[in-house]
């Protein structure tokens, strides 16, 4: 049994030729402390801008998601339990992405109403839709690469 496990922890099908970068609710509703949702999340942002960047120097696509309610019906339950889901409607400014992020107008921008970014809405089809082989998920979190996987990325290695 361990050497099985040993055999498939080394494989592994790396990024593909084009990859694409998810990244997850990175508003001013979750990194700013004055927002009821929010929290200090200084490095979790400057991890996000750090692979946005190598992302955007290889003209790899960027996928950004935000959280937004446009009618009461949406998440009910789930915004009953956390009332101050309320405060993210489009016209707030806690759906904004954090001003940090080096947004260059190019990225793939999802809306959605609740945690997934894949429940509700269409991500997967542009995933699927488009010549991307892998989309590398940026957990708000844990963001960690490891280069000497990967060392032809140059992607700064980062955890918050």
């Amino acid at each position: 049994m361990n050497k099985q496990r040993t055999a498939l922890q080394e494989q592994s099908s790396g990024f593909g030729a084009r990859p694409a970068l998810v990244v997850v609710d990175v508003t001013h509703g979750f990194t700013d402390p004055s927002c009821p949702l929010g929290a200090n999340a200084d490095s979790v942002v400057q991890a996000n801008c750090e692979i946005i960047s190598a992302f955007q120097s290889r003209r790899w696509p960027v996928i950004v998601t935000t959280v937004v309610y446009r009618s009461a019906d949406e998440a009910r339950v789930f915004r009953n339990r956390l009332p101050a889901l309320n405060l993210l409607t489009p016209e707030s400014h806690w759906v904004q992405f954090d001003a940090r992020l080096p947004l260059d107008g190019t990225e793939l921008v999802i809306e959605k109403s609740h945690a997934s970014a894949f429940h509700g809405t269409d991500l997967g089809e542009h995933i699927s839709g488009d010549p991307i082989e892998a989309d590398v998920p940026c957990p708000e979190l844990d963001v960690e690469v490891d280069p000497a996987r990967r060392p032809d990325l140059d992607v700064p290695t980062a955890q918050a």
